[in-house]
């Protein structure tokens, strides 16, 4: 994979006039060689339903006011010229043509009425089209006629675009779910039957690119990658994590899907996108601090490239601003990618488990839920090192898993991580996580589950344990938690009561009532290694960020692992990840310190970074003996300690961006 990539979008109405008449191939090769791009996407169809290359089987889908049809090939040409990549970009569940010339072939609900997954006034083109139609034929011959066209020595990969599970309802969908005896008439086995669907979709084409020429990149974009997509791995060729922080996937979502995909034995690019909003921001820009973050945390998070997106004008001209920031990144990109990708295998100590294994597409929950963004959150401003995982994956990788709030119990999955405990590993749950609720003893935690607690908010107390460096107080818990007693387990830490619920005639000032000063149900337990909180301590911190709690996870951290893998004495928006290569002789940490700021009503952006003074920090090493340490960026040695196993680093000035490789 190219490490510097772009995504070039070029989503194009047949109501503007000469398409294209701009475009020149060597001001446009150029523009990339300035920005440092080794590869971009460009298309050969677009949402819009039209095609911008010489098509033989559907040359009435041509751009009508393509001023050049051969706009796709001589962008190949130009690049490969001067060797850029292009992998070729067409969409597969979007495009308005087929939605307003062939409607039979949309996907429809139970009551007949087109799905549309955006909730986008019209116009659009965003009803869903079902590829269990025989639109798959359709595309099929439109992929062939690609790669008929282009020639397939010329096709360094194709990009499929837009793939969902929706729960589909037409003729054809029907047909096939009464073959498997999946009743259509309930909206979640129609989702279930949607992601078979899918699957044999991306099975079969990419056997038939792959019978062509193996040598064919293939990625299916669903605008997400999560454990729903695991079946189809075999059918991606690399996996391209779409998460455009301010264009509705937030700053949150990347590094949890990225702690995730990391996993799955795929080589991994990120994309974010040069618009200050989302895709078809026309005439943006992200700001520069920014587009830093997002690229340089990809690298960060163990990628080996990054993509950004950008929309081609409709002239064919690039926009020398877009790629003045692209180049500024690009920059960097490019004296960090041969150790970064050298070293690109994140060296965890936890693993957590992701609810996100659990969720059914198309229900009410999210797919991204809080506990996950709260634990997320509260690893990475403590400075650990983890994976997020599901739990098919390896657990004896991990010194401490961590089961957050909402995980459901599985006999399967208590097996695992009785097996797991028994060989010495820890575990941490919270709330519901693996509580059989149609039993009172809770044989795995130590504790009888008693249901849900009496009170919506009562408080927690902290000791000389567990919350040390906080006063000896208590401290109130927003969400309600579980009622639970000791059977077995030792308590760690207490709960104190209120003395009632807000609710009928009993109130007390603006909020919740203050504590009665007397000892409720446990708050946390030790059973052997497994540790239990009752609150839903991650949603809690999701929704409210109490530091408390945070403070008291990180005493349980520190008592489950003595030697952690990097430490600091920054604030805990500095993050640190530590990446090792194969066999293990170099390691290279990524120092980030930028901070995201809601300047406006609708999204969160970086516009300032800022320098850290006398900052130390430590990464782990063991016995290993430390032949040098270098400063990637700056290229110049970085002087250094080793005390106690830890290589020992004081900065006088941090700056945001930092890339060190400790060479062993």
């Amino acid at each position: 994979m190219r490490s510097r990539q772009v995504h070039l979008d070029f989503h194009t109405s047949e109501l503007i006039p000469k398409i294209g008449e701009h475009f020149e191939a060597t001001a446009f090769v150029q523009t990339l060689k300035e920005a440092h791009v080794d590869s971009i996407t460009c298309f050969a169809r677009c949402h819009h339903g039209w095609l911008y290359y010489p098509s033989r089987k559907n040359p009435e889908l041509i751009h009508p006011e393509l001023t050049n049809p051969n706009l796709l090939l001589e962008q190949i040409a130009a690049c490969h010229a001067a060797d850029i990549d292009v992998p070729i970009y067409t969409t597969v569940q979007w495009d308005h043509y087929v939605m307003k010339n062939h409607p039979e072939w949309l996907a429809v609900n139970d009551k007949g009425e087109f799905i549309d997954t955006q909730g986008v006034p019209a116009p659009h083109f965003y009803h869903t089209i079902c590829v269990n139609s025989p639109y798959r034929a359709f595309f099929k011959d439109h992929v062939l006629d690609i790669i008929d066209v282009v020639g397939k020595e010329n096709v360094d990969g194709i990009f499929m675009d837009i793939l969902f599970a929706v729960d589909c309802d037409c003729q054809y969908c029907q047909t096939k779910m009464a073959e498997l005896k999946i009743d259509h008439t309930i909206k979640n086995e129609r989702l279930k039957y949607s992601k078979i669907m899918l699957h044999e979709f991306k099975k079969e084409i990419s056997e038939m690119i792959w019978a062509i020429s193996p040598e064919i990149k293939t990625f299916y974009n669903g605008s997400h990658i999560g454990p729903n997509d695991k079946k189809s791995l075999p059918y991606y060729s690399h996996l391209e994590l779409e998460s455009l922080p301010s264009g509705g996937w937030g700053y949150d979502h990347f590094p949890i899907t990225a702690r995730y995909a990391r996993n799955l034995g795929k080589e991994f690019i990120g994309m974010t996108g040069k618009f200050h909003t989302y895709w078809g921001d026309f005439h943006s820009l992200k700001n520069r601090a920014a587009m830093e973050f997002e690229v340089f945390n990809m690298f960060a998070q163990g990628a080996q490239g990054c993509s950004i997106g950008d929309q081609l004008h409709p002239d064919g001209e690039l926009s020398k601003a877009a790629y003045d920031l692209i180049g500024h990144v690009y920059e960097t990109v490019e004296k960090i990618e041969t150790d970064s990708k050298y070293a690109h295998i994140p060296m965890t100590e936890i693993g957590v488990l992701t609810p996100e294994e659990f969720w059914i597409p198309g229900s009410d929950t999210p797919r991204t839920s809080p506990a996950i963004i709260g634990i997320t959150r509260m690893l990475q401003e403590l400075n650990y090192q983890f994976d997020i995982i599901d739990s098919a994956m390896d657990f004896a990788k991990y010194k401490v898993l961590i089961l957050p709030d909402i995980i459901p119990f599985d006999e399967t999955i208590l097996n695992k991580l009785t097996q797991y405990v028994a060989s010495g590993g820890q575990v941490i749950g919270t709330y519901e996580s693996m509580i059989d609720s149609t039993k009172k003893e809770q044989a795995f935690y130590g504790i009888d589950y008693l249901g849900a607690g009496e009170f919506e908010r009562d408080f927690i107390l902290p000791n000389e344990n567990y919350g040390k460096q906080l006063p000896k107080e208590e401290f109130v818990s927003y969400i309600r938690g579980t009622n639970i007693a000791l059977n077995g387990a030792k308590k760690l830490v207490d709960r104190v009561k209120p003395y009632f619920n807000r609710e009928n005639e009993t109130f007390i000032s603006h909020q919740h009532a203050p504590s009665r000063r007397e000892i409720g149900a446990p708050e946390l337990t030790k059973f052997g290694n497994v540790y239990y909180f009752a609150h839903p301590i991650f949603t809690l911190y999701r929704k409210n960020a109490p530091q408390f709690i945070k403070e008291i996870l990180a005493d349980v951290l520190t008592e489950c692992i003595t030697e952690k893998q990097v430490r600091h004495d920054g604030p805990s928006s500095l993050q640190i990840t530590a990446n090792a290569s194969e066999n293990k002789d170099t390691i290279v940490l990524h120092g980030l310190h930028y901070l995201t700021e809601k300047k406006s009503e609708d999204i969160y952006t970086i516009e300032n970074h800022y320098p850290l003074l006398n900052v130390t920090f430590e990464c782990f090493v063991g016995t290993k003996t430390v032949k040098q340490v270098t400063d990637i960026i700056q290229q110049k040695p970085v002087d250094f300690q080793v005390i106690d196993g830890y290589i020992v680093i004081n900065e006088e000035v941090l700056a945001p961006h930092f890339v060190y490789k400790i060479e062993l």
